[in-house]
């Protein structure tokens, strides 16, 4: 049996694999650029009387445009032409006219084994030129080489083709007129320009109104679709080495297209990663850089527009700030670590799988630079960059929105040219937008305002292929294990930077008192003043009120007596005296300022986010405490179970039926006495929490803590992990020190510290094993340490807190351990400062040179 084809699969292999008109130009420029071409000319023609010899790379032969104009009459034309290699009537017969030649792939193979990388091959799969259908049904070839005298010319109907494979298509040949080789494509159009172009122009060109021709010129762009898809072979990210010009023509007046753009500049966020080997590991750095408009767009956000018309700085002023703060921020927004630490966090048993697929195409890098197109935002950033003299004066909003337009999302690169697209408006291959709908929105990618790239190392497309449409990868190993990389990348760790930045750089802001401390106490301080001032401002209307009918009653002003009535009223009602003018200048004051603490307040949304997911997570913990108070309860029935196994087992012993004991009664026995064990330490630890309930949420709740007496409830409640690290918690401090604190408060800020403290000194330990530098001669401790009446310093022998974790360790979702929610450390902070109380890393070093004292304080007001 043979495979036989029907003549419909040219028809398939075309109009329907190729997704679009604009994708079908891409495929047939890439086919200009793999004939290595310089320079590529599009013409849109009403008819080919319209043609303008001028704008032509090569002079059209006379008799062939004579044949031209017989075969297409009155019809519109679109013509491709380049100054490429040109095609030979065997490549022609070989390469154009065979459908799924190899002979690209010839190319690329030859380029390989003289390491040509000078020049890509974009295709390999000898399907480019039936992209030709979309484009009309009509196709002319015209082609000539440097290799022969003669212009090869052939014309192609498709739908003769649809239906007869054996058809051959009519063929001429012409004297070349020029010694220069190159490919022409005619294409006879039937569905108008309007897709491809948009021609502002008016209707009748009037030279006298109109004198400025290039002003004019500028009305004729490409719509958005044809620029975004041919700007495949133009990355808007580095300049190409060697020239690769399109130009567009309507009827011979040049069209606008824009590739290369400074808008890229004006992005207030870019995050990059690059994937290498360096000092012989595979080693992956994210980093996340900030613009000074970042800065001030953040300052914008925590203040509201209307206090930020008053408390906005200069751009020059939030540039200083980042530069001032810098090797701050650098620590906090990069991260270094080996693939193969990276690959540690997939579980699923696919990590040396996924790994080695990822090495087969590094180095690997990208960016992602994000932007605001909301037009107040969007200014901010423009007018920060021109000052900065990052872009010229004459930049403007339109300009970079349609930027973001035409090169809208992530795509995918070899070398400097786009292969697919990764997520945009209209594909979302990396997830971006469903890892949107998890978390905070606010730190994730919006698809419409982001572009960016990835760049893999894969010059002969030995792994990763695309498919016709550029929309999508062929699947396979190597294209999945990328998949799962760059969705862990951007998700995960981009996400994480995000989230550092928001915070440090809010912290910032805080620190340089660039947003005021309002609270709700000072709204509602504000508010009742606003209330007496309008009080007050009620009881002058009603003095206006009674002053103008006593005017109206004596308007007439016919008797003395009637003037000076109504002088007196005048007088009494004069704006200038101290009234009703002072009462509603006050009231508008006082309302304005409680306007500005109101939005401060909204603004800070994320903290209140953080706090409902604590109170959320409040209500389980209660659910599971009383669920865990329902067992123990249950369990302490006064039963003997001991007692009873040891019943079954003689019994089982005297019958002889040591297999029933060992295999039964044995096993469940272990089973009852580990349950038991822990069923005992859950009564203890249920024990310790029941004493940190609030049940009734007064001031009853406050308590006078010893310290020493608590510190020695938490070495029992921690005994068996300090038994087991051989570690040890003391207080240093007097046995009456006491702080007035709230019920249980206390608790929740050490129960977090030590746990914290037992994982770190562990993990030192276990370094210890391998490495001189980490071990220690004397006993490991936990200390808590009294340094003034409202003040304790708590510390410990583990490593400490890394540089990169020490600015940003109570923020939301920061963790140093590997599954660690990074939760701890922020509740610790905000439960002190519900109550006046605060705690902060000291900045001594420890052996490692790791910050390691926390100071940990309350307000002197509880202990009055």
């Amino acid at each position: 049996m043979k495979f036989d084809y029907n003549p419909r699969i040219l028809e398939q292999l075309g109009t329907e694999l190729i997704t679009s008109d604009e994708v079908a130009f891409t495929e047939l420029l890439k086919n200009s650029y793999d004939a290595r071409a310089k320079n590529v000319n599009v013409h849109f023609l009403d008819s080919i009387k319209k043609i303008a010899s001028s704008r032509l790379l090569v002079p059209v032969n006379g008799n062939l445009l004579s044949e031209l104009e017989k075969t297409v009459g009155e019809n519109r034309l679109i013509i491709i032409e380049d100054d490429g290699t040109g095609m030979t009537k065997k490549t022609l017969q070989n390469g154009f006219f065979t459908v799924g030649s190899d002979l690209k792939k010839t190319i690329k193979v030859a380029e390989a084994q003289i390491s040509r990388e000078d020049k890509i091959t974009l295709g390999d799969k000898g399907l480019g030129r039936l992209a030709s259908q979309r484009l009309g049904p009509l196709l002319i070839v015209e082609t000539a080489s440097k290799d022969e005298r003669k212009i090869n010319y052939v014309e192609l109907e498709w739908a003769n083709f649809f239906n007869d494979l054996d058809m051959d298509a009519p063929e001429k040949e012409f004297d070349k007129v020029s010694s220069q080789s190159y490919t022409r494509l005619w294409f006879v159009e039937n569905q108008g320009f309007d897709r491809f172009i948009e021609d502002k122009r008016p209707i009748q060109l009037n030279l006298e109104l109109y004198p400025n021709r290039e002003e004019e010129e500028t009305k004729i762009a490409l719509q958005e679709g044809l620029q975004s898809s041919v700007s495949f072979l133009y990355s808007p990210f580095e300049k190409m080495e060697e020239p690769f010009n399109v130009n567009f023509f309507l009827n011979g007046e040049p069209v606008k297209s824009s590739f290369h753009n400074k808008s890229i500049q004006i992005a207030q966020t870019i995050h990059r990663f690059q994937l290498q080997e360096k000092d012989g590991k595979n080693t992956l750095s994210v980093e996340l850089d900030l613009k000074p408009w970042y800065v001030e767009l953040l300052h914008l956000r925590l203040l509201g527009k209307s206090l930020f018309q008053r408390g906005r700085k200069s751009s020059s002023f939030y540039a200083g700030l980042l530069e001032k703060h810098k090797d701050r921020i650098s620590r906090n927004l990069r991260k270094e670590y080996s693939l193969n630490e990276f690959m540690q966090k997939e579980m699923d048993g696919k990590k040396s799988f996924f790994q080695g697929s990822v090495e087969k195409i590094m180095p690997m890098n990208g960016e992602v630079y994000s932007f605001h197109r909301e037009a107040f935002r969007l200014n901010l950033s423009v007018e920060g960059a021109k000052r900065q003299g990052i872009i010229k004066k004459d930049e403007n909003i339109k300009s970079i929105r349609d930027f973001l337009n035409y090169h809208n999302g992530i795509k995918l690169y070899r070398d400097k040219f786009r292969i697919a697209n990764l997520g945009d408006k209209d594909s979302d291959w990396l997830n971006l937008q469903q890892a949107r709908t998890r978390g905070q929105q606010f730190f994730r990618f919006e698809l419409g305002n982001v572009i960016g790239y990835v760049k893999i190392n894969d010059f002969y497309q030995q792994y990763i292929k695309e498919i016709s449409s550029r929309q999508e990868l062929k699947q396979n190993q190597y294209s999945s294990a990328l998949k799962w990389f760059l969705q862990r990348v951007f998700n995960h760790d981009f996400y994480n930077l995000s989230t550092t930045a928001y915070y440090l750089i809010r912290d910032i802001l805080y620190e340089e008192e660039l947003v005021p401390k309002n609270s709700p106490k000072e709204l509602k301080e504000q508010v009742d003043e606003s209330e007496k001032l309008l009080k007050q401002t009620l009881a002058d209307l009603e003095k206006f009120k009674s002053g103008f009918e006593t005017i109206s009653g004596n308007i007439a002003l016919d008797s003395p007596e009637k003037i000076k009535t109504v002088q007196e009223v005048i007088s009494e009602l004069n704006p200038s005296n101290a009234g009703l003018s002072t009462s509603l200048s006050s009231s508008i004051s006082t309302l304005k300022a409680a306007k500005d603490t109101l939005v401060i307040i909204e603004e800070r949304q994320k903290e209140s986010y953080n706090n409902y997911k604590l109170m959320a997570n409040g209500l389980i913990t209660e659910v599971m405490t009383h669920e865990l108070h329902s067992i123990l309860l249950n369990t302490k029935s006064g039963t003997d179970y001991s007692s009873n196994v040891e019943a079954l087992k003689s019994y089982l012993l005297e019958m002889k039926e040591v297999g029933i004991y060992k295999d039964n009664l044995k096993p469940v026995s272990e089973r009852l006495d580990f349950l038991h064990t822990r069923i005992e330490e859950l009564d203890l630890f249920y024990n310790f929490l029941e004493k940190t309930f609030i049940k009734q949420g007064t001031a009853n709740e406050f308590v006078h803590e010893n310290i020493l007496e608590f510190t020695s409830d938490f070495h029992t409640r921690f005994s068996k992990r300090l038994k087991k690290l051989k570690t040890k918690l003391e207080f240093k401090g007097p046995n009456d020190y006491i702080w007035f604190v709230p019920k249980g408060s206390l608790t929740h800020v050490f129960y977090n510290l030590i746990d914290n403290s037992l994982y770190w000194i562990g993990q030192r330990q276990q370094k210890s094993a391998y490495d001189e530098t980490f071990k220690r001669a004397d006993q490991d401790t936990i200390t808590i340490e009294k340094t003034d009446e409202f003040t304790l310093h708590y510390y410990d022998s583990g490593t400490g807190i890394s540089s990169e974790m020490q600015d940003v360790l109570f923020h939301p979702f920061q963790s140093g351990k590997k599954e660690g929610r990074g939760m701890g450390m922020y509740i610790v902070k905000k439960l002190l400062e519900s109550f006046g109380g605060s705690i902060s890393l000291l900045p001594e070093e420890n052996e490692y040179g790791n910050k390691y004292i926390f100071s940990i304080t309350i307000g002197d007001k509880l202990n009055e």
